[in-house]
């Protein structure tokens, strides 16, 4: 056992560090919107769609092109309201990998309240 009950490299030992979110920049959201905006995944409506972040915001989710799905007004606002799976069949391989890296595997599960796997 050493002298010093509580050395200098435990002192300075850093824990699991933070990793801050992306948020994109006005010029980056648009060339998010010409990239990403298109028919909704849910219903295929072609007007008034609006982009979707698989994880949300307030879960650490990035303003990047894999995090964002384009869905319309009425679909968006019932995916808020009423979580489900109707979407999620939907996503690239790309999207789906996101959503698993980000949010973990069970992040469907705790944010859509359906268990889905690919």
């Amino acid at each position: 056992m050493s002298g010093n009950p509580y050395p200098k490299d435990a002192q300075l030992a850093r824990g699991e560090r933070r990793r801050f979110r992306k948020v994109a920049t006005w010029r980056e959201r648009v060339v998010l919107r010409r990239q990403k905006i298109g028919v909704c995944r849910r219903c295929c409506a072609r007007w008034g769609t609006e982009l979707h972040h698989l994880v949300k915001r307030s879960h650490g989710g990035d303003d990047v092109a894999d995090n964002l799905i384009p869905l319309c007004r009425d679909c968006h606002r019932f995916i808020h309201e009423h979580p489900n799976d109707s979407f999620l069949a939907k996503l690239t391989d790309a999207e789906y990998a996101y959503m698993i890296d980000r949010g973990g595997e069970d992040y469907p599960e705790r944010a859509y309240g359906v268990s889905y796997e690919r």
